[in-house]
């Protein structure tokens, strides 16, 4: 079994984070999990229990890996180019809508090539609960 701190095909020798990730990205997050401590908190070759809240207007998004908080994001709050919260709030609703996998990412040569040899994502157990 691979080993809870090294990901299955280095994944660690690209970037200190899993993907790139912009100074500017991150200081939009009200926290953002340390790299080291996602590490230790993720299981890999193994299930992993992923939890987010999703509360407000204007959502406040918090996540946990495995009980250990992650990130947490205001969407009311973000300024970053070409987001419009009242559009977002108007385009999705009251009820919004889920992603369970989703990567929005502006680096080259990310896609596939992001993914471990041989990694897969699957999802089991799947509960959602109204606040």
């Amino acid at each position: 079994m691979p080993s809870r701190r090294t990901p299955p095909g280095s994944l660690r020798s690209r970037s200190p984070t899993l993907e790139p990730v912009r100074p500017e990205q991150v200081a939009q997050f009200r926290y953002a999990i340390e790299p080291a401590r996602f590490l230790d908190a993720w299981r890999w070759g193994d299930w992993n229990r992923v939890t987010v809240r999703c509360e407000g207007v204007y959502p406040v998004l918090t996540s946990w890996i495995n009980g250990v908080k992650a990130y947490e994001v205001d969407t009311g709050a973000i300024r970053f180019p070409h987001y419009d919260r009242e559009a977002a709030r108007e385009l999705l609703g009251r009820g919004g809508h889920i992603a369970l996998e989703v990567h929005d990412n502006e680096w080259p040569g990310m896609g596939q090539a992001r993914w471990a040899p041989g990694a897969t994502v699957r999802w089991r157990d799947i509960d959602i609960e109204e606040l």
